[in-house]
Parts: structure tokens; sequence; C-alpha cells
């Protein structure tokens, strides 16, 4: 079976994350103290314990050289046999999070490797390139523990269908995206690993953020993948990307403290 968006697997870590992973999902099973007064949460240092039931996740293809314009100098875009990049785009509304209130967000990687010369030299994982969120607090404390190129949106919808999901966020200057997945009945996932996420620092340190998930869902086909990049560069980078894998699925996941790479 395919692995989920951004599974960067460590065999090495598996039995420890597994009963990590299904610590936090029996914790999630029952309602977190305080989930009733979400605006009384004050920002807290990571980690961030979250779980979603309408993640949402498309992998695509994009023209290198255009991915690369869209990262810092220190960091190479990953390519393919074809000579391809990487992306990928996640969309989800936390059912429940502790240490900052509940969101809704849409934000795009690109695979990357950090550091080195050669293929195998540097470390590997995804890069955050674009990102709107619709909780201003819980953004300023993403901004201040990870600095994701993120920014606030109002304008995002996650709709469930019989058969799948429908997500749409509309910004200012036509700026947005619409994604259109349908579920493969056939194809159930259930699986866990830890992603890792790079930023770069304000004084320009590269951070990264190792995130432990644990998913259940399906693949599901891409039904529909429209960008309107307005003026965001990022989005133009992305217009034309060709979509390879979608998924449908409950999360649960843990964003930590960030570290220096």
């Amino acid at each position: 079976m395919k692995n989920p968006i951004g599974s960067n697997v460590s065999h090495a870590k598996r039995p420890t994350l597994f009963v990590l992973l299904l610590f936090l999902n029996a914790i999630f099973s029952y309602p977190l103290y305080g989930q009733e007064s979400q605006s009384e949460v004050q920002e807290a240092t990571p980690p961030y314990i979250a779980r979603t039931s309408n993640f949402m996740a498309v992998m695509f293809h994009l023209n290198a050289d255009e991915a690369q314009t869209l990262l810092p100098q220190n960091v190479k875009v990953k390519r393919d046999e074809n000579g391809l990049a990487t992306g990928g785009l996640e969309i989800y509304t936390t059912d429940q999070i502790s240490g900052v209130p509940k969101y809704t967000i849409a934000f795009l990687t690109l695979e990357v490797e950090v550091g080195g010369e050669g293929n195998n030299d540097g470390a590997t994982g995804n890069w955050a390139v674009w990102g709107v969120m619709n909780n201003e607090t819980t953004l300023s404390s993403f901004k201040d523990f990870y600095n994701y190129p993120y920014h606030f949106e109002e304008k995002m919808t996650i709709e469930q269908k019989e058969d799948g999901q429908v997500a749409t966020v509309r910004g200012n200057n036509g700026e947005g995206l619409m994604v259109n997945l349908r579920k493969k009945a056939d194809q159930p996932i259930s699986a866990e690993g830890v992603a890792t996420i790079f930023s770069q620092s304000m004084d320009g340190k590269v951070l990264r953020t190792e995130i432990p998930w644990l998913a259940n869902g399906n693949q599901a086909n891409v039904i529909s993948f429209e960008v309107n990049p307005g003026n965001s560069k990022v989005l133009k980078a992305i217009q034309n990307a060709k979509p390879f894998y979608g998924q449908i699925s409950s999360n649960v996941f843990s964003y930590t403290r960030p570290l220096t790479q």
C-alpha cells in the first residue's frame, strides 16, 4: 500500500511511535479538557496534539526548475527519475487540539533536500511554501515557533459528500484553489509515520519539525485540482501541476517543537 502524503517513515522509530500514536488516539477518544472554551486557550509552546476527521491530501508533480525558485538558496528541490519535483497539498479542520485554538488550514509543501551537495548527502523532507489558516491566534503561534509562510484567510470550506469531499479557498485578488476528491472504497488506509517539515527562522536558520501521525481512511481519486494564482508566485508555479495521489482520512498528529537543522 502506498504510504499517505508526507510519511517519511523512520522504521527505527516505529515501535515507540506506534505506542505514542495509540496513546494519542486513546486520548482523543474522549473530549479534551477545556475544549468547550477554545477561545480562552492561551499560546503554549509545542507540541500541539490534534485530531481531524476531514483530512484531505493531494500529491502532484511539477516542473523542478520552477519549484526551485520557491525555495531558499541552501535548499534543493528533490527531482524524481523524470526530473520532476513532487509537491503536496493538505487541507483539514481540527476537531480537537491542545495548546492552540482549533483551526482550518490549507498548505503546500515541496519535497526537498537540506544541506549537502549530492542526492544522498542532505536531510530530506518537505518545505512549507504557502498556506492559509482561519484562526489568527493559532496562526500567530505557528509563525512564532515555525515561521511558516502562512497568512490569514477566513474563506475556506470543506464540504463532505457521500462519496468524497470538496475543499475551497477563496482569497483576495482572486487567489485560491478548489479540490474535489472521491473516496476509493476498495483502497483503505490504516497507517502511521513521521513527516518532516522544514522552514526558515527569522534569522535564516533552517528549522526541522517532526510530525508523528496516525491515519485511517481511504485513498481517493482527484476529480479536480483547480488553482487560481492571483498575485501568488507559489500558486502560479503549481497552476499546471499534475496530481497523482489523493487521500481522505481521519488523522491524529502532533506538531513537535522545531529543532535547528
